[in-house]
């Protein structure tokens, strides 16, 4: 694998196997990030009703990700992180049990804002190293062209050299 993860880099693209079998945090973190990126661009003219939409979705990854970090650390319990979703994110009842049941279960279910956070700050970067050439579209093609590979990866294909980490 290292050998066909160093071939990947000095090439500039991923083969047709890492392109069919995506990398879970990226795949996550991409829907996320589209999500929000969509009303930085003006989508449906900026209507306050989907910038509230996509508050309240980044503060329900936020409490997913807090509830799941502390219900696996034993520092939540199950009824405290449902309790932690009605107050916190003002979920119902029903909605609560579903998402303490998805940080019980999946402690993965950190990666929409994990994989979103670290897209954001590959991008900010990728803006800074290609400087007046910089244009959004362009990002997001390239950053698509190699499937969805591991971030670290996409980060080294995307500005070869480069040292600095996906966080």
């Amino acid at each position: 694998p290292g050998a066909l993860i160093a071939n990947e880099r000095r090439s500039g693209a991923l083969s047709r196997v890492r392109k069919a079998l995506p990398f879970a945090l990226f795949m996550d973190g991409w829907r996320a990030y589209v999500r929000g990126m969509l009303i930085e661009e003006g989508y449906a003219g900026g209507a306050g009703a989907y910038k509230l939409f996509q508050l309240n979705m980044d503060l329900i990854d936020a409490c997913r990700c807090l509830a799941a970090i502390r219900m696996h650390t034993a520092t939540m319990t199950f009824d405290e992180a449902v309790t932690f979703f009605e107050t916190e994110a003002s979920l119902s009842h029903v909605n609560a049990l579903r998402e303490a049941r998805r940080g019980g279960l999946d402690p993965m279910s950190i990666r929409p804002l994990l994989g979103r956070l670290q897209i954001i700050k590959l991008r900010e970067e990728y803006r800074r190293h290609l400087g007046p050439a910089w244009r959004p579209g362009a990002f997001h093609d390239r950053a698509l062209s190699f499937g969805a590979p591991p971030l670290r990866l996409l980060r080294q294909m995307l500005m070869p050299g480069d040292k600095g980490s996906v966080l």
